[in-house]
């Protein structure tokens, strides 16, 4: 089966002209970053609402929900992104004691599913 199309946020959309592409796969955060590095991008950073509901509506388009995916972020001395581009937009879920876990990659929950 060949990968998922690259959806592209145009500039003219309010975009930033990158490429984003969800791979539904089963593999670790350092498989996938590894995986992008290889088609010469990274795990997606995200530096705006606009981004987060863009970046939203790759990972599930339908809006089903229970869709995850990861993005580049790390925690090392504070949150930064795997591509280099400033930490300066956070969308946690406060609510439910984020950010957790090892801080090896930030897990995105899609915030068009309700």
């Amino acid at each position: 089966m060949p990968p998922p199309a690259l959806t592209q946020w145009k500039l003219a959309d309010g975009g930033n002209d990158a490429f984003y592409q969800f791979v539904p796969t089963h593999i670790t955060a350092t498989e996938a970053e590894a995986a992008c590095v290889t088609d010469g991008g990274h795990l997606a950073s995200i530096h705006s609402p606009a981004e987060n509901r863009f970046a939203s509506t790759v990972i599930d388009p339908g809006g089903v929900g229970g869709i995850t995916a990861f993005l580049g972020g790390r925690r090392i001395d504070g949150w930064l992104w795997r591509d280099g581009t400033p930490f300066d937009y956070t969308n946690w879920r406060t609510s439910t004691g984020e950010p957790s876990g090892d801080g090896i990659v930030i897990q995105m929950w899609p915030d068009n599913n309700g």
